[in-house]
């Protein structure tokens, strides 16, 4: 994903030419129905998402829940309405509603990259099927995705898959995953 943040964008609502042809509306997490022929972002969501930002800085989360909810209602394609509000339901501790924002989120920017953050989340949340499933969806983006091809690999094993684990453990160091040269040694012998 870009490093541009719009999130952080306050004035001007209208975006240049040349940020929306250099980074496109989709990076940005806006479709056209967001913004007319000139780049100009609808100014209600600009305002929904300022004011869920300010919630957020004032650690009113639940505030900032509530106005994210208004701003997917109305734009339910708006990925960084998702982004924030997947953080913030982590803040909460709501997992199961953090996993489902972080997964709409992903669905609507489908890239490995995103699918393994998804496996990495639920790897740390001990919901190895579901991390396995994701790393699934990322392999099939990228059947050369080091990072996603060691994690599946590892989650195997830990599953007691070692016939399984272990030649997605061996492709990845052979892609020069550092952590898969490591599992390989250690754990296929």
């Amino acid at each position: 994903m870009a490093a541009f943040s719009l999130c952080s964008l306050v004035q001007p609502i209208a975006l240049s030419s040349a940020v929306v042809a250099v980074l496109g509306m989709a990076s940005l997490g806006i479709s056209e129905a967001h913004a007319n022929h000139h780049g100009v972002i609808d100014k209600e969501l600009m305002e929904l998402l300022n004011s869920a930002k300010r919630k957020s800085h004032a650690s009113d989360y639940k505030g900032t829940i509530s106005v994210l909810n208004k701003a997917i209602k109305k734009y339910p394609d708006c990925l960084w309405c998702y982004i924030m509000r997947y953080k913030t339901k982590e803040k909460l501790n709501d997992i199961p509603g953090f996993l489902a924002d972080l997964t709409k989120a992903v669905e609507l920017q489908p890239n490995a990259s995103n699918y393994h953050l998804i496996a990495l989340e639920k790897t740390k949340y001990k919901d190895y099927p579901g991390a396995i499933s994701a790393s699934n969806k990322a392999i099939d983006i990228n059947p050369n995705f080091a990072p996603a091809l060691g994690l599946r690999g590892f989650l195997k094993l830990t599953l007691g898959d070692q016939k399984g684990g272990c030649p997605d453990i061996k492709k990845a160091s052979n892609l020069g995953d550092i952590s898969a040269k490591r599992d390989l040694a250690k754990y296929c012998k």
